[in-house]
């Protein structure tokens, strides 16, 4: 992971709402802290992990975060959300096209801080459409358009509609392992 600025802290105090405390007990800091991850283009969930591990009051800390261009939190005080030594999460999801997850903290007030980041794809789950009425030669292009990438097998001559198929009309699947069977007539 490639970051540019910032300073480092600890502390050995405990931190609550967390069942793992270290996690938040450590902070790269700085008046602007940038990550730039590289991931492979796809869409991920982000989650940032902060406490306050260092002022005593609200207002002291303040700041703002983008992720690939676009301002996520806004002036954001950790301490206002939950006080002192407290784990705070915040998650997005983000599509990145350019083989980099952009990141970057700015501060308004003193400085921007990061306990934990973590970045997993996001499962693609698009929904199946209903094929009846469709004919048997346009189902991979119905099938593509509803965003899956797998293929759809089919049954039945070209000029025929399909009148029958493997999974019902509004089924949730993974965009890359869910099959379909479509057919002109009852298996």
């Amino acid at each position: 992971m490639d970051f540019v600025g910032g300073s480092t802290f600890s502390t050995t105090h405990s931190i609550t709402g967390t069942s793992d405390p270290t996690l938040y007990q450590t902070e790269r800091y700085a008046p602007t802290l940038t990550y730039n991850i590289p991931v492979v283009n796809d869409t991920y969930t982000v989650t940032l992990y902060f406490a306050e591990i260092y002022f005593n009051a609200p207002g002291q800390r303040v700041f703002n975060v983008s992720i690939e261009g676009q301002t996520v939190l806004q002036n954001f005080d950790i301490w206002a959300v939950a006080g002192q030594f407290a784990a705070v999460q915040r998650t997005f999801v983000v599509t990145v096209t350019d083989g980099v997850l952009n990141i970057v903290g700015t501060a308004s007030v003193n400085n921007a801080k990061f306990s934990a980041i973590q970045v997993v794809p996001t499962p693609c789950l698009a929904t199946v459409p209903d094929f009846v009425g469709v004919k048997i030669m346009d189902a991979q292009t119905t099938w593509e358009s509803a965003g899956f990438s797998t293929e759809v097998i089919t049954d039945g001559p070209p000029g025929h509609t399909i009148s029958w198929q493997s999974l019902p009309a509004g089924y949730q699947g993974d965009c890359s392992t869910t099959l379909i069977i479509v057919s002109d007539s009852l298996p």
